[in-house]
Formats: structure tokens, C-alpha cells, sequence
């Protein structure tokens, strides 16, 4: 949804003093976070070593927001949770169940419950809740358990998601193939981030090497979503596809020009 748009319902709305602030979107967050990318590499490929760094993590934040765009559609429940554990039940939503159904499984130990935002669906659903739980559950445990379910499934799983059959959309949507190079780059792309993000002390001597083998492929994949998957029907992902094919280019040729040690 656009930014203008957005403007406009919150003004129809009444919400005049969110008007004023930023507004964002899945989408807007992947095109912020690719123009940082390529600063990024670009500098890098300058000398600037630091900036190693924030090539990696400004990667991994493109490719996870790109995976929320291809598997979100209308429905953001295909990135979401969607369960969670509370007063000794696993919560499940149920998206396409009727608005305020509940089930409650006290031998599964399971509740089930539809999601809906109209907040009088949602307390017809606590008050379901609350008759046939032992105990019940108050307002405030009631929205922490969506609040849980709601969140966003962690970038392994996206990655999955990506390679499957939720991929399949559209009439044209493919998932992205499997590929043990691809893997291999996702699994060491998670693991940098992971050490960059959370620094011990230490002496590390990072390889030149994950050029080729983690941003170039991670590259490969940002295209073939943007291109080939039928799930990304926006202007700018063409001219992205664009600057990724010249991106790989510039990384390849200064691999072949890196000195080999015998």
C-alpha cells in the first residue's frame, strides 16, 4: 500500500496524529534495505573493509523482508507463528475458519481460534475461552497470546517457506528451486549475521572468500524472486534485477583478478 494511500485512510479515519509520522511497508522495507546493500558492496569493493559488515547484515535484512513480500500475498498469516503455548494449551489460529469460531481440545491440549479484527469477534472469542478453560484467561493474556502467534516466523524458516508449495500463488508462481549451493550460502549468511550481531570477544579473521560463496549466490536469489517467482508484480523489480546482474558481474570480475595462493 502505497504511502499516500495510507495517509489518506488514516485521515478518513480520524487518526490525525499518526499523519505526521513515517510510514513503511513490507515492500518499502526490502527497497530501503537493497539501496543500503549495494552502498554497502560498492564500498566494499573500494577498500572500506568495515563495511564487510554491513554487507552481510543489510543482506540478510533484503533477503528476509523479499520472503515476507513473496509469501505474505493477501494473507500475512503465511509468515506468521500462528501458535503458541499458554496456561498449558497450544494456541492455534485458524485464518480461514469463520469469524469468532473457538474449539477447545482439553485432550489435545489444544485451543483452536479464527482471527478476525473486529474487536467484538475477538471478545466473543475470550469469553469462549474463559467458560471452557480452567481458569480462564484475562484480557491482557488473551492479547499476549495473539501478540505470540502473530509474530514472525525466524529467517530459516522463510527460507523453507520460500522453496515450497506456499510459494504457489498465482497461476505463474514458482517456489525457488532447491539448490545445495543456495543453502549452503543461506546457512553461512545466517551464521555471520548471527556473530555480527552478537559479538564476543574475539580475534576473527574473516574470508574474501564469502563474496563468492554467500553474496553472490544470496544475489542470485534476491533476482530469481523478483523475476522468475510470479509472486512480485511491482515497477521497480525489473530495474533491480538490473543492478543485481551488474552487481554479480563487478563481484565476479574482481574474484578472477583476486591473486590465487599455490
Amino acid at each position: 500500500m502505497g504511502s499516500a494511500l495510507c495517509r489518506a485512510i488514516l485521515l478518513s479515519r480520524g487518526y490525525t496524529e499518526y499523519v505526521a509520522h513515517f510510514i513503511t511497508d513490507e515492500w518499502q522495507d526490502f527497497l530501503d534495505n537493497f539501496d543500503h546493500l549495494e552502498r554497502s558492496i560498492s564500498a566494499y569493493r573500494q577498500g572500506n573493509q568495515n563495511e564487510f559488515k554491513w554487507m552481510i547484515l543489510t543482506l540478510f535484512m533484503s533477503l528476509q523482508s523479499l520472503f515476507v513480500v513473496c509469501l505474505k500475498n493477501t494473507d500475512f498469516h503465511n509468515v506468521t507463528r500462528n501458535f503458541c503455548k499458554k496456561k498449558g494449551y497450544r494456541f492455534v489460529l485458524c485464518s480461514n475458519w469463520d469469524a469468532g469460531k473457538v474449539e477447545v481440545d482439553h485432550v489435545a491440549k489444544e485451543v483452536r481460534i479464527s482471527t478476525h479484527s473486529r474487536v467484538d469477534r475477538r471478545l466473543d472469542q475470550l469469553a469462549q475461552i474463559q467458560a471452557q478453560l480452567t481458569g480462564g484467561m484475562t484480557e491482557a493474556e488473551f492479547a499476549e497470546m495473539l501478540h505470540s502467534c502473530w509474530m514472525l516466523v525466524d529467517f530459516a524458516e522463510l527460507y523453507h517457506r520460500v522453496k515450497s508449495d506456499q510459494m504457489k500463488q498465482f497461476i505463474d508462481s514458482k517456489p525457488l528451486p532447491a539448490s545445495p549451493r543456495f543453502d549452503s550460502a543461506v546457512e553461512t549468511l545466517i551464521s555471520l549475521r548471527n556473530q555480527f550481531i552478537h559479538f564476543v570477544p574475539k580475534l576473527w579473521e574473516i574470508s574474501e572468500g564469502h563474496l563468492q560463496t554467500v553474496v553472490v549466490p544470496c544475489l542470485e536469489i534476491i533476482h530469481f524472486l523478483l523475476l522468475e517467482s510470479g509472486n512480485i508484480n511491482a515497477p521497480e523489480a525489473r530495474e533491480i534485477g538490473i543492478r543485481i546482474d551488474k552487481l554479480n558481474s563487478l563481484l565476479q570480475k574482481d574474484y578472477s583478478l583476486q591473486p590465487r595462493r599455490k
